[in-house]
């Protein structure tokens, strides 16, 4: 009976490890999502919601004009950078509390 039972322990191993490897590579995309995405969806919506009051321009969209509507200090709207690294920041606490809690307090 031991035996029958580490034999089947045995070859059920390699399925457990396999699931945990897929809920590991799941929580990890759901944090990474939260992390990144979130933000960027929100300055998004902020801009689409508050900024442009619900118009956009799509004729200038199209254009590579500097005079545009949509030209930011070269190309890059700094204003949606910070609210990105704002909108990240409580994630980022987050993520370092629980690389804390697994690999202890950094030096």
């Amino acid at each position: 009976a031991a035996t029958t039972v580490a034999l089947v322990v045995g070859l059920a191993a390699p399925l457990v490890l396999t699931w945990q490897q897929v809920v590991a590579v799941a929580s990890w995309a759901i944090g990474l999502g939260s992390l990144l995405v979130a933000p960027v969806a929100g300055v998004m919506v902020a801009d689409y919601w508050v900024c442009r009051s619900r118009v956009i321009d799509r004729a200038a969209l199209a254009t590579a004009s500097k005079s545009g509507v949509y030209h930011y200090w070269g190309g890059c709207n700094l204003r949606a950078v910070v609210a990105f690294f704002v909108g990240m920041a409580p994630d980022l606490v987050s993520v370092v509390q629980g690389y804390e809690s697994l690999f202890g307090p950094s030096v």
